[in-house]
């Protein structure tokens, strides 16, 4: 079992992180960009 010195070396963070990316692609579309309660 490694020890995590950051909360980057955190597997789920990273994976959260990759996620919140993918989000930010997607809602950087056209239909998304002034429907900022979906937005947020």
């Amino acid at each position: 079992m490694s020890t995590i010195k950051r909360f980057e070396d955190i597997n789920a963070w990273q994976k959260s992180r990759e996620l919140c990316k993918e989000i930010n692609k997607i809602t950087s579309f056209k239909d998304f960009t002034k429907d900022f309660e979906l937005k947020n």
